[in-house]
């Protein structure tokens, strides 16, 4: 999949605004953020149903937009994201949630080894 900058709508091809942060799918603890993102407990399972239930709960989880081609995760909360079948969904939120809601991420990504600042992100993915 290729994430490419700006809002393109077609049969093959979904556009999205994210605010939060950048992470590198292979640079991060699958385990660790199915623990402390989404608090799911590990304890029992092995690394297959780790890999396989990171990717099923992130995806579910509607605060995540993959760039499998280049392995990058982007974590945060998703403002607007448009379906390859010309679909919008749309979220409101205020500043003050907004702000509220990064502050905690920033603290959970931070606990996951990463320090930086959320940012917003806007991309198509064509599929």
């Amino acid at each position: 999949m290729k994430i490419r900058n700006g809002f393109v709508s077609n049969s093959s091809s979904s556009s999205f605004v994210i605010i939060g942060f950048k992470l590198s799918i292979k640079k991060i603890n699958k385990k660790e953020m199915l623990e402390k993102f989404l608090h799911i407990d590990t304890s029992n399972m092995n690394k297959n149903d780790i890999h396989d239930t990171f990717f099923d709960e992130m995806y579910n989880s509607g605060k995540v937009i993959f760039d499998s081609e280049n392995n990058i995760l982007y974590v945060g909360k998703i403002i607007i994201e448009t379906g390859c079948d010309g679909e919008v969904s749309t979220s409101e939120i205020s500043l003050t949630e907004l702000n509220n809601d990064m502050k905690n991420a920033k603290k959970i990504i931070k606990d996951l080894g990463v320090d930086s600042e959320p940012k917003l992100y806007t991309g198509t993915i064509l599929e």
